[in-house]
């Protein structure tokens, strides 16, 4: 499992997560499918159910791809088409359980500050920039080093600024 990119971005599914969502993207399609099918010759019906159907397959799809924010998102949408009034209750339920355990805790993030820190390092350390040094020579401290570029020819096309009268 990779580790998110920033600080605050959303950890990937564990199995158990990805399981759960799955399994309640299949129990939303058959419940959308069987709370609907009475009125299947009516159009409102029909449009329900499809919609339903298609919320949790995308519910489904988002478990596979191990997105949480994906699947988060998903879930509150699954929650709110149903005919019955509580029924969306499970899925708002998983989808906050979803992004609250998604959060990186204080440890992590201490972890990829410190990580990106010594890269920030590592790179100025490469590149010779690793502090500011004055150049002076008053307190013992020798030049800083050239890079070796010249530097900029002077442009030809400079207007001096034109005389008061």
């Amino acid at each position: 499992m990779t580790s998110p990119s920033s600080a605050f971005a959303m950890k990937p599914l564990d199995d158990l997560e990805q399981r759960v969502t799955l399994y309640a993207a299949v129990v939303g399609g058959a419940a959308f499918l069987g709370l609907w099918a009475p009125g299947f010759f009516e159009t409102t019906a029909l449009l329900g159910a499809s919609i339903g159907v298609v919320l949790a397959g995308l519910l489904g799809y988002s478990s596979r791809r191990r997105s949480r924010f994906f699947a988060g998102v998903m879930s509150f949408l699954v929650a709110f088409p149903w005919p019955v009034t509580l029924a969306g209750t499970p899925f708002l339920i998983l989808g906050m359980w979803l992004w609250f355990r998604g959060k990186p805790s204080p440890e992590e993030i201490e972890a990829r500050r410190q990580a990106r820190d010594e890269a920030l390092a590592a790179k100025r350390a490469a590149r010779g920039k690793g502090g500011r040094r004055s150049g002076r020579g008053g307190d013992g401290d020798a030049p800083a080093a050239s890079t070796g570029k010249a530097p900029p020819k002077p442009s030809k096309r400079y207007t001096p600024p034109a005389r008061k009268r």
